[in-house]
Parts: structure tokens; C-alpha cells; sequence
């Protein structure tokens, strides 16, 4: 059987047949961080997402339908990966916190909210220079990609941080 259906113009998943769709695993995931108050098991919740998310949602596709879909699945991730940076970041560990922003900002170098968690986890463990590097990275990968500056709210964290 067609694990792709075309019915009334529209192409949809053969649900008959056995396969995992990640999405399908993903998004209840996701729905359910809402509702849990321990901040372990939204940790836990998160950290499940991540290991479920394995890249950007069917890159080799260009309509709109994808486009959107893509860009909604990486919110949902990006968040939990910086509630994941920012939970560690609380909890002193700092080293996690900026293996969190890391691996964000693999994903998307643009995300200037993994940069600042990054630079007040650098600060966090002494790591100054760590830190202006970080913000260094953060304005490069902007202004190249974007053509402008950092955020106001990066801007001022990093004047901020290096005082």
C-alpha cells in the first residue's frame, strides 16, 4: 500500500500503514509543558522533545504550507531548548546551560536569546572573555546574515555583563 495518498487534490499520510511520524510524537509532547508545575518534569518534557526533534521539518521543501509548518516545529524546539538553558542556568549548571545554547544556536545561529543565555552563563563561571566572545559571535552572525546590529536587549545584557 501508498504510504502517500493524493484524495481530492491533497496529499495526506496512509494512516493504515506502520510508520512513525515524528510530529505526531512531538507536538502532545509539547502540549503537555503546559499543565506540569514540577520544573523536573518539564525538564524531563523538554529534554523527551529534543530527542524527538531531528532537524528542521522537510528542508527539501519550499511551499508555504512547509515554510510554516518548519518554522513552527523549530519555535516549539528552540523553546525548549532555552527553558532547558535557562533551567540549568538557575539550578548553577553552568556548563549545561551553554551546551544548551550550543546546541541551539547549531540549529540556528540567529536565535540572539541562546546567545544571551550563553553570555550570563559564561559570566555565571567567571568566563569574561567567554562571554565577549559569545557576543561577538552573536553580532557576526547577525549583521552577516541580517545586515544589522543585535537586538537592543543583546546590546544591553552585554554592556550590562561587561561593566
Amino acid at each position: 500500500k501508498d504510504v502517500i495518498l493524493f484524495v481530492y487534490d491533497l496529499y495526506l499520510l496512509n494512516r493504515s500503514q506502520d510508520y512513525e511520524y515524528d510530529v505526531d510524537t512531538f507536538t502532545p509532547i509539547y502540549s503537555q509543558d503546559k499543565s506540569v508545575e514540577n520544573i523536573q518534569r518539564q525538564a524531563e518534557i523538554f529534554r523527551q522533545m529534543l530527542l524527538i526533534y531531528k532537524g528542521h521539518y522537510l528542508m527539501d521543501a519550499d511551499g508555504s504550507w512547509a515554510i510554516s509548518e518548519r518554522e513552527r516545529l523549530w519555535q516549539i524546539c528552540a523553546d525548549a531548548y532555552l527553558n532547558l538553558a535557562e533551567h540549568h542556568l538557575n539550578l548553577k549548571e553552568y556548563q549545561a546551560a551553554l551546551d544548551y545554547c550550543r546546541r541551539a544556536l547549531e540549529k540556528e545561529p540567529l536565535l540572539e536569546a541562546a546567545h544571551r543565555l550563553a553570555m550570563r552563563a559564561h559570566i555565571a563561571m567567571g568566563d569574561r572573555a567567554g562571554a565577549a566572545r559569545q557576543y561577538q559571535l552573536c553580532h557576526h552572525s547577525v549583521v552577516e546574515r541580517l545586515g544589522v546590529k543585535p537586538s537592543k536587549e543583546t546590546e544591553t545584557l552585554y554592556r550590562t555583563l561587561m561593566r
